[in-house]
């Protein structure tokens, strides 16, 4: 494992998946026990994509009997507006494959309900998390938020040149993804910003150039991805990679 600190910004690059996932829960575990301590509830954010998946699997068989869920509340970054029981769902996929199978009162797994009007959907999401988590700098505070990192810069679902979700002064936006045209919620920015801690869980070959070129500020042609805009105003960014996906990293 390697770990290199600059600034607020942690990068950590794990030989295998094992020793990854394994420290991603470890620092879960360590931020809940502080919360416990306190008498606060701990409030995560999951994303999407294909990878999560492995990390589930992974606190099932490791951790699922180690960390106190009880007070640990659920929400998700982005979500497709697809039905629940699609795989397309980050929700349901997470809550199928993990979080159903923990002792977790139903009552702290926020799912974010994007079916049948986008942009009521995120303002729905907004309200419940302004109504749940705590308050600092007049914004909801995540303790933790994960993200992504696409192969074209995008985090959340947040893609390149939506300049309207970037500046956006909404905590939850609607997106539409640039292929497909599929509608989706996304945490904006101006949220993500807000929080504690933001884990980017990153792994495979495939993601080495981007992964070079927002952590080395190397971005050709002066391009500005979606990710450069996560700047925590407090708190640390951390980076999880293994090491195909920081192979380009000096």
């Amino acid at each position: 494992m390697v770990i290199k600190k600059i600034e607020n910004i942690i990068i950590n690059v794990f030989g295998n998946e094992e020793k990854l996932f394994g420290k991603i829960c470890f620092t879960i575990d360590l931020l809940n026990k502080k919360a416990l301590r306190t008498g606060k509830n701990l409030y995560l954010a999951l994303s999407g994509g294909n990878t999560p998946g492995k990390l589930y699997e992974y606190i099932l068989q490791n951790y699922g009997q180690i960390i106190n869920w009880e007070n640990i509340h659920f929400f998700w970054s982005d979500e497709r507006c697809v039905d629940f029981d699609s795989s397309e769902s980050n929700s349901g996929a997470a809550y199928r494959s993990f979080l159903s199978q923990l002792n977790i009162p139903k009552s702290n797994i926020h799912f974010p309900d994007c079916l049948e009007n986008a942009g009521k959907s995120a303002t729905y999401y907004e309200n419940i998390i302004k109504s749940l988590l705590p308050a600092k700098n007049g914004l909801p505070v995540f303790d933790i938020i994960f993200l992504g990192l696409g192969e074209d810069g995008h985090t959340a679902s947040i893609f390149p040149d939506q300049t309207n979700l970037l500046n956006s002064e909404k905590l939850v936006d609607v997106s539409v993804h640039p292929v497909s045209g599929q509608n989706r919620i996304t945490f904006t920015p101006k949220l993500m910003n807000n929080a504690g801690n933001i884990f980017f869980l990153v792994m495979g070959e495939k993601k080495s150039g981007i992964v070079q070129k927002i952590i080395m500020k190397n971005n050709y042609n002066g391009n500005v991805y979606p990710v450069n805009l996560i700047k925590l105003l407090q708190g640390n960014i951390i980076w999880f990679l293994d090491t195909e996906s920081a192979k380009n990293l000096v």
